[in-house]
């Protein structure tokens, strides 16, 4: 059973972004929706929280402007076929922003970053990791560099939680700017 579950924040209409999601990658679906009541702090029918599966549960939230949004959204996407991988990108970068080319580069034979039109920051890789989609946490600010300190403290907040690899920029190799 899944203990934690990732929670997505766009920058509005998230059930619009649920259903964007779930026909952008079809093999998932919108699990359930949850609308503000008359106490708000929303009007009332508005959307609180989107629950997409993935394979995986991803929750979504509906950005309001009294939330302090954190910058470290990212998700990234590993794809093994590479037409599949073009095809995502020219979906997810329609009315978005590109953050780095669709290109080849020092450690992917094909990787871009884009932030799709609903605010949600994608990196999409050509690889053969495992997993399709991975939920990322991204450390800027006076947060960088604590990325691997942060993973050892919340691996060690849960049973059976464990490091999978860490990957580490070669010396002299440019970081991506953060969105």
């Amino acid at each position: 059973m899944q203990k934690i579950t990732p929670n997505v924040v766009v920058r509005q209409q998230c059930e619009e972004a649920a259903n964007f999601y779930v026909s952008v990658f079809g093999n998932s679906k919108v699990e359930s929706i949850t609308r503000y009541g008359e106490a708000g702090p929303a009007p009332k029918g508005t959307v609180m929280t989107v629950a997409l599966n993935w394979r995986a549960e991803i929750h979504g939230t509906e950005w309001r402007p009294a939330l302090q949004i954190h910058t470290g959204r990212l998700v990234l996407c590993c794809l093994r076929d590479r037409k599949k991988l073009i095809a995502l990108w020219q979906k997810l970068s329609e009315g978005g922003s590109v953050l780095m080319e669709l290109a080849k580069y020092p450690f992917s034979e094909k990787f871009g970053w884009v932030a799709d039109k609903y605010g949600l920051s994608w990196q999409l890789n050509l690889a053969s990791f495992p997993q399709k989609i991975t939920p990322c946490l991204m450390f800027v600010g006076e947060q960088n560099g604590k990325a691997e300190e942060a993973m050892k403290f919340y691996t060690s907040q849960f049973s059976n939680a464990a490091i999978d690899r860490i990957e580490r920029y070669a010396a002299g190799e440019a970081e991506p700017k953060a969105p």
